[in-house]
């Protein structure tokens, strides 16, 4: 019997070590369970001994038929479902039998131990740490010592009989080998201490012993034998439950700010919040933070951030148990090529401090050696990152110097174009354009002279009626519009069969726009020059009243007037004016040039630098340019010059130093210095490039918009659009102002600005920025379509997060 009830403990004993194995964080809902020891006390009454079948249950007579047990039971909770205990209890069951109308009473004495094995039933529905009420069951094996007083009432004095027992002491008790089995519940007051009830149930494995139970052999069945206890427990349970801790890490939430991390000047601030709720963080627990941005190739390790409980001294962000708590920590990291396609990881470690106490500088390996720990999966908090300020093109406005030859004078001609009111389109049919044709025929013929063009200007006006930054858009326009006319004007000869070589090179004809917005000087020479006899008040009112919107609408009141002015003096202000200056010339510049480029060394130092003014071809330039050199070596001009043309040809090397040649030459010279701060630029040695960009302008270099380019790489961005606003349809201005906020700015800036795969690109991303799905696709799909390479860049920019699983996104960049 012994050898049997070895095996089946070994048995259990075997199944239940497989289910304690701990299990690594995360794989298992028992993961943040810890295991414990527990005591427990208890005593109940015995409801139930006898043969259920040879004597039917009398619940009239359960009352009478109750004895005392009391018990101590030890145990084991290996997981939150399974556990293992041993128990030792004693006491008197009564008999169920009626014997001769009670004339024999039976009293079985009782002393047994088992081990149980328990498995707790609410768990294995659903595990919660914090739950109060828990039902469970138990069974498993142990002996029963026993015997019976059999008392005889028949006569004058009572006669107690002993059976069962052979002799004194325990050992002489009947053994019987059982099987226990029932159902308990336990309500916890707190972490360790708490009451349990239990109905329990006995087996007898032997017929012949189990039938000796109840004090009457009846040959037939076993006894049966069932009681209730209640019972004091007491769990030792850890107050720091690291595993709990670990499991229910989740909990702790971070808001990154922003989302996606973005990249400005050279840089990368990470703002982090984290809050931690309540009832999560053990008392006596640490946790070390380790936040990473891990990119293809690398990861940056920020800052280590250690919360604590309320318990543990030292450094750290303490976090109450009860109430939870917020922690923040913030970190300007510098950007590293890569991390435009990255994440923001937090790495944590849960320990419990040894002493009691944290060390901030220890890392996560010391925390291991030192103390026990649970290291937590990696989560990513933040995607990052967000890198369009390094978006900028490089098209710095680079100064050539003139030579100083004299050899023409200029002369202009120039012609008008009228608008209707609010309209830029050219209108033919416009009384003042009919009259207008013959001077637009002369400018023609002024044109086709053959001269040399120096500029052709096309100056946009608006009339002061309207709101001012309307018109101000509305002069830009009307530039715009002359300028096509004069751009196709020039296509148009070029095409004729019969053009001249010179009508054939007018194509690359530079043509400057400016817009002037509202022309309020014209109004004012109109009004002075009119007979009306309210001029003088006009001429008052636009002399005081400086904001240009009240001062129309001051003028608009005077309605008897204002009906004059529309008729008579603002229609010729809406107006473009091409203006053609062109060089009168004394010799032929294809002398010049063809001397220059077959004999450099007939032409002195003026000539060579004008003869290099008479073509485009880059080469040719250049060549003349290093000829220049040669015969003059001490005149920084053609230094300069080169300099600009390798610019131009992507040789940033070669153009420092022909620039540090010129510098050399004429140091402080306001060209060469802002050329070099170009040079710079384009290196991306920021502080380096503005720094020689404002020195330029504080020498007389008028290049506000050079100095743009750079506060955009410094993060400078209100700065940057102001400098840059020098030109208003330009890639670099629409950048500034997204990147200050103003995405609907940009938008319209980067309409008109020159098309450009570039352009487009940042199109799309203004776009995705203000939701407009439609423009984004467009966008997008023109810029790839100029740069293939592009769809690398947008399969990765986090400026498209929202959309890498979008359809039509997927279809653009794949």
């Amino acid at each position: 019997m012994k050898k049997t009830f070895l095996l089946v403990v070994l048995a259990l004993i075997t199944g239940l070590a497989s289910f304690a194995q701990d299990k690594a964080p995360g794989t298992s809902k028992s993961n943040d369970f810890d295991p414990y020891w527990y005591v427990n006390l208890n005593a109940g009454r015995s409801f139930l001994v006898g043969d259920l079948k040879t004597t039917p249950l009398d619940f009239a007579k359960l009352g009478k038929q109750t004895g005392f047990i009391g018990g101590f039971f030890a145990g084991r909770q290996f997981t939150s479902i399974f556990g293992l205990r041993g128990i030792v209890n004693g006491g008197t069951y009564k008999s169920r039998l009626d014997r001769s109308a009670n004339l024999y009473k039976e009293k079985t004495h009782d002393f047994g131990y088992y081990l149980e094995p328990t498995l707790d039933i609410t768990n294995l529905i659903k595990y919660n740490a914090d739950r109060k009420l828990n039902l469970y069951g138990f069974t498993g094996v142990g002996f029963n010592n026993f015997y019976v007083d059999l008392t005889n009432n028949t006569g004058s004095t009572p006669v107690t009989t002993t059976v069962f027992k052979s002799g004194k002491g325990s050992s002489n008790w009947t053994t019987a080998t059982t099987l226990p089995y029932g159902l308990g519940t336990k309500y916890k007051f707190n972490e360790n201490w708490g009451i349990n009830l239990e109905a329990t149930n006995y087996y007898a494995f032997n017929k012949t012993d189990g039938d000796k139970i109840d004090g009457l052999i009846m040959g037939s069945h076993r006894d049966w034998v069932d009681y209730i206890t209640l019972g004091v427990n007491y769990d030792f349970v850890s107050t720091t439950n690291l595993k709990k801790m670990a499991a229910n890490y989740g909990q702790i939430k971070y808001e990154v700010t922003p989302n996606p991390l973005e990249m400005h000047g050279d840089s990368v601030v990470v703002t982090v919040k984290g809050t931690v709720p309540e009832k999560y963080f053990e008392k006596k627990a640490a946790i070390l933070i380790a936040p990473a941005v891990k990119y293809n190739g690398g990861e940056y390790k920020l800052n280590p951030v250690t919360l604590k409980g309320e318990d543990v001294n030292g450094p750290g962000v303490a976090i109450p148990y009860k109430t939870g708590g917020t922690f923040k920590f913030q970190q300007t990291i510098p950007y590293v090529q890569g991390m435009s396609a990255s994440d923001l990881d937090v790495n944590p470690t849960i320990y419990k401090p040894a002493t009691g106490t944290v060390d901030p500088k220890a890392t996560a390996e010391q925390i291991h050696a030192a103390n026990k720990f649970i290291d937590v999966p990696t989560q990513k908090i933040a995607d990052g990152v967000i890198i369009t300020p390094s978006l900028i093109i490089h098209d710095e406005d680079l100064l050539t110097a003139a030579d100083k030859l004299v050899k023409e004078k200029i002369d202009s001609k120039e012609a008008l174009i009228y608008f209707k009111i609010s309209k830029s389109d050219l209108d033919w049919k416009l009384p003042f354009n009919k009259k207008n044709k013959a001077a637009l025929a002369e400018l023609n013929d002024f044109i086709n002279k053959g001269w040399q063009i120096k500029s052709v200007d096309v100056d946009g006006y608006a009339s002061p009626d309207g709101e001012e930054s309307f018109n101000q858009g509305l002069s830009a326009k009307r530039a715009v519009t002359g300028k096509g006319y004069v751009v196709d004007l020039f296509k148009k000869w070029a095409a004729s069969k019969n053009a001249t070589d010179f009508q054939k090179s007018l194509s690359g004809v530079m043509v400057n726009t400016a817009s002037h917005g509202e022309d309020w000087d014209g109004f004012m020479q109109s009004v002075q020059a009119s007979n009306m006899k309210e001029k003088s008040a006009i001429l008052n009112i636009v002399n005081s009243q400086s904001d240009f919107d009240k001062r129309n609408h001051e003028i608009r009141n005077m309605s008897r007037v204002f009906k004059y002015l529309a008729n008579d003096i603002l229609p010729p202000l809406r107006r473009a004016v091409i203006k053609v200056n062109s060089y009168e010339p004394v010799k032929t510049d294809d002398q010049y040039l063809s001397t220059a480029t077959n004999n450099p060394e007939t032409l002195n130092v003026e000539e060579l630098l004008y003869s290099a003014t008479l073509t485009k071809d880059s080469k040719a330039q250049l060549a003349i340019y290093k000829a220049a050199m040669n015969q003059n070596k001490d005149d920084w001009r053609a230094f300069n010059n080169a300099a600009v043309i390798e610019l131009n040809n992507g040789n940033v090397n070669q153009a420092g130093s022909y620039l540090n040649s010129a510098n050399s030459l004429a140091p402080n010279n306001a060209i060469v210095l802002n050329n070099l701060g170009a040079v710079e630029a384009r290196k991306g040695n920021i502080n380096a490039s503005l720094d020689l960009f404002k020195k330029a302008q504080g020498l007389g270099a008028n290049e506000t918009y050079n100095a743009g380019i750079p506060l955009i790489s410094k993060a400078k961005y209100p700065e940057a659009v102001s400098a840059l606003s020098a030109k208003k349809c330009n890639h670099n201005l629409g950048l500034a102002q997204m990147l200050s906020g103003n995405s609907q700015a940009a938008i319209v800036t980067l309409k008109c600005a020159p098309a450009s795969a570039d352009t487009y690109y940042l199109l799309a991303i203004a776009a995705a920025r203000t939701n407009d799905n439609t423009m984004l696709w467009d966008n997008l799909s023109k810029a790839v379509k100029l740069n293939s390479s592009l769809k690398a860049k947008a399969a990765n920019d986090r400026e498209f997060i929202r959309y890498f699983n979008v359809p039509e996104f997927q279809a653009i960049v794949k």
